[in-house]
């Protein structure tokens, strides 16, 4: 069963300002969804192992970007580079995520050469990079819950919020 939430031409997920969330409070989360927000593993190996092989990338936008008012407020900063991938299995989208680094060289070059390699992926093979133990729950304009995380690679000079947003249909294959 395949569920269709998003049109086949990604439209919103084309738009800039679709990606963004907003912080919310856990409570009306569901312990599913709890359980996705505080996952300490990489989302991506464990989307391969609900679904039984390993997910596509699709990079839906990789430039300078203005940032919402509460990553403003976490970073100080107006702009950043951002990259907004969705993970999708047989054409269906999973998980959409939004990661932002500061607005300068080292940012860009590290987000921009990813192309369609995992940045989950990335970020838990390589010693180098820490993520903050705060997580921060978060919303699309859509009601998908999601969560947001801190990390920082000291030796490249990168600092990254990494926002992830957990599709219905993902929570679909977890059922199965």
């Amino acid at each position: 069963m395949v569920l269709n939430i998003l049109n086949s031409d990604f439209q919103w997920l084309e738009e800039v300002e679709s990606y963004i969330g907003e912080l919310v409070d856990e409570g009306p989360l569901t312990n599913a969804e709890r359980k996705w927000v505080h996952l300490k593993t990489s989302i991506t190996e464990e989307i391969e192992k609900i679904v039984g092989g390993r997910p596509n990338i699709r990079v839906h936008f990789s430039d300078y970007s203005d940032l919402a008012p509460w990553e403003t407020d976490l970073t100080g900063e107006k702009r950043g580079y951002i990259r907004h991938i969705s993970l999708e299995y047989d054409d269906e989208p999973l998980l959409i995520a939004r990661s932002i680094a500061q607005p300068d060289e080292a940012g860009e070059v590290f987000l921009g050469s990813l192309n369609a390699r995992p940045l989950g992926t990335l970020l838990f093979e390589e010693r180098d990079w820490k993520r903050s133990k705060n997580i921060l729950a978060i919303r699309t304009f859509s009601d998908v819950y999601g969560r947001a995380c801190f990390w920082e690679n000291k030796k490249l000079g990168v600092s990254l919020i990494v926002e992830e947003f957990f599709l219905p249909a993902l929570t679909f294959y977890n059922r199965s």
